[in-house]
């Protein structure tokens, strides 16, 4: 189980790493998101130029209780590592047999969905709640979707399972549900 829990974060590193992408300072100044805490209505959102995701703490877009269907998750854990404030998830097994899932949440402030790097397996243009997202499977047993917050930056859903990557990209699409109706509307 020790192993496997190595494996899957050094997984999760990795994927971070290929897709941190190289990015540009954009000229302008700096636009505040809005600072309203109403509850979401879950109405379905696109994205735009002015949406920005610098207010946004990844911990509030997903919790533990979100992730129940899929298991017991354990407490969140908060990092800033490859150009992303992350809050990640790690199913806790019950038994050896029991299979693994990691789930985080990474927002990037200066990197849009154009920047996302191929993994070796190719990028699939999606949406999300008509916002656009790309799908990349990583490995063998990963996957990250990235839906764009307006055209600079976006959030990424990254899981790590100890299935294949076509059910790990299954379960970022279930959990990007999730999450978008609590994103910046642009």
């Amino acid at each position: 189980m020790t192993k496997l829990f190595v494996r899957a974060v050094l997984a999760s590193a990795a994927a971070a790493v290929l897709l941190a992408g190289c990015t540009t300072k954009e000229p302008g100044n700096a636009t505040p998101a809005s600072t309203s805490s109403a509850p979401s209505t879950g109405e379905s959102s696109s994205s735009s130029g002015a949406a920005t995701t610098s207010s946004l703490d990844p911990c509030s877009l997903l919790s533990a209780s979100d992730l129940a269907s899929y298991g017991t998750f354990g407490e969140p854990r908060k990092r800033e590592a490859f150009g992303a404030r992350s809050c990640g998830y790690l199913m806790k097994a019950q038994g050896a047999s029991d299979s693994h899932l990691g789930v985080d949440v990474n927002v990037r402030d200066s990197q849009g969905i154009d920047t996302v790097n191929d993994s070796g397996k190719g990028t699939i243009p999606s949406q999300v709640n008509n916002r656009q997202a790309v799908v990349v499977p990583t490995g063998n047993t990963g996957c990250i979707l990235a839906m764009a917050v307006g055209s600079a930056s976006r959030v990424d859903i990254s899981i790590t399972s100890a299935a294949d990557s076509t059910k790990a990209c299954d379960t970022a699409s279930q959990v990007a549900k999730i999450v978008e109706p609590k994103l910046p509307k642009g």
